[in-house]
């Protein structure tokens, strides 16, 4: 078994290059095990809870994991307020197809779900005739996808669309759990070339779990997701007491839980 490997990569070029930091445990293997690939959720980084007991049980069951920051996010460069879904989706596929081999699980926390329905959708596409997809199987964690329209513009009064449409950007207040941040318009509009409006087929087992009190992604929205994917192997968990951010021991249980099942 290996240890863990931190490091970067760099991506884009001139005023678009950006160091993408990331970690990787275990070994990639062609045809053993499929190893887990994690996307972390909207401000969220590499070294948050959820992600660090998922890579401690990988660890022990010795299974290979993936995670890294997308730009603007924990150890990688770049500045927020510059990011995007297409960005953040360009350095997810580009740390996929670089840093791994072999069968792979997708994990997605909030806007993760998000990236790593895109990230299938792509990759997908990309494979010739007769190919068999790397994609194993995907893990949902209250996904947010389409956030940007659905669970941002849409809840936004007249007053911030003002802000937003005259300056560009507004800043969020600070609360209880985070800092302010700017929300730009070119994220907002950016965000609409990535929407999931059609239905597709995932070519995998499909798993979410979700809190029936999460107030940033309801589960009446990510309870969509089962009329957009085309899949007999998908599994809705609901979880009655728990809210967005799923990170109590019960509910890091109930999600090992998931990828074990499709280990």
């Amino acid at each position: 078994m290996s240890g863990t490997v931190n490091s970067t990569i760099e991506l884009g070029a001139k005023d678009n290059k950006r160091l993408i930091a990331y970690q990787q445990s275990g070994k990639q293997s062609s045809d053993g095990k499929p190893a887990i690939f994690w996307l972390n959720g909207f401000r969220s980084n590499m070294s948050s809870q959820k992600a660090t007991q998922v890579q401690q049980w990988a660890k022990q069951n010795q299974l290979a994991m993936t995670c890294f920051d997308y730009s603007g996010h924990g150890e990688s460069s770049g500045d927020f307020k510059d990011g995007t879904i297409g960005q953040w989706l360009e350095e997810a596929q580009h740390l996929f197809d670089t840093l791994t081999k072999g069968p792979q699980i997708l994990v997605g926390s909030s806007m993760g779900g998000w990236m790593a329905l895109l990230l299938l959708q792509s990759y997908l596409k990309s494979l010739k005739e007769g190919e068999t997809s790397r994609i194993s199987g995907i893990a949902l964690i209250a996904p947010a996808f389409n956030m940007t329209h659905d669970l941002i513009w849409k809840r936004m009064d007249d007053e911030i669309r003002a802000i937003i449409e005259k300056d560009g950007f507004w800043m969020k207040p600070a609360s209880k759990d985070e800092a302010e941040f700017p929300i730009t318009q070119h994220f907002i509009r950016e965000g609409e070339y990535h929407q999931i409006n059609a239905v597709f087929r995932s070519h995998c087992p499909v798993r979410i779990i979700q809190g029936m009190q999460d107030e940033i992604v309801p589960w009446q929205h990510s309870m969509k997701l089962m009329r957009h994917i085309d899949e007999d192997d998908m599994d809705y968990l609901l979880v009655k007491d728990a809210g967005h951010r799923l990170s109590r021991p019960e509910d890091i249980k109930r999600l090992i839980q998931l990828i074990k099942e499709m280990v």
